[in-house]
C-alpha cells in the first residue's frame, strides 16, 4: 500500500503565513501582570472582609525563584495565633457557642450599644457583666475563598481571551 502526500506550494505558503502571525503575536505577549492580578485580589479581599481593621491587614508580595515567579497575598492577621483565629471565623465562620470567662469563676464585662437607643433618641451604652455569653455563631463571609474563585476565573478568561485571538491570526493567515 502506497500512501502519498502532496501539498502544493500555496498551501504551504498560507500555513507558514499564519504561523509567522502566530509567533509575532507570541512574541509581543507579556508574562502576566502579577502585580495587577495582586492588585485586583486586595482590592477584593478588602471589599469582602468585614470589620474596620480587618480589611488593611490583607497584602501582597511577589515572590522570584529561579525558576518562576510567584505571587503571595496574605493577612498581617496570620502573625498571631489570635488574630488568626478571628481570620478563619470571619472566613468559616462559627457554630452557637458558649463563651465564658477565661478565669474560673471570673466575669465577662464589655459594653453594648441600644440598638433602640434612649427616650430623648440619643444613643444609649449599657454595661454588661456576667458569667456567661450564649453567642449565635456568625455567618462565614468567605473572602478567601470568594476572591480565589474570582482569580481564577480572571486568568481564565485572559487565557481563553489569547487563545481567541490566536486562532484569529492563524485563521486570517
Amino acid at each position: 500500500m502506497d500512501v502519498k502526500i502532496e501539498i502544493s506550494q500555496a498551501s504551504l505558503d498560507s500555513f507558514l503565513r499564519a504561523a509567522n502571525g502566530v509567533i509575532r503575536t507570541l512574541r509581543g505577549i507579556r508574562e502576566i501582570d502579577l502585580e495587577a492580578v495582586g492588585d485586583y485580589a486586595i482590592a477584593k479581599l478588602k471589599e469582602r472582609t468585614p470589620g474596620k481593621k480587618a480589611p488593611d491587614t490583607w497584602r501582597k508580595e511577589i515572590v522570584e525563584r529561579a525558576e518562576e515567579t510567584a505571587l503571595r497575598i496574605f493577612s498581617e492577621m496570620t502573625n498571631d495565633p489570635a488574630t488568626e483565629l478571628i481570620l478563619r471565623v470571619l472566613e468559616y465562620g462559627s457554630k452557637p457557642h458558649r463563651i465564658l470567662p477565661r478565669r474560673p469563676g471570673g466575669v465577662l464585662h464589655f459594653f453594648v450599644e441600644d440598638p433602640l437607643g434612649s427616650r430623648s433618641g440619643a444613643s444609649s451604652i449599657e454595661e454588661v457583666f456576667t458569667k456567661h455569653v450564649d453567642h449565635p455563631g456568625t455567618k462565614p463571609y468567605r473572602m478567601v475563598r470568594d476572591t480565589d474563585r474570582d482569580i481564577a476565573e480572571l486568568l481564565d478568561r485572559l487565557v481563553r481571551q489569547s487563545r481567541n485571538d490566536l486562532q484569529q491570526i492563524w485563521e486570517k493567515g
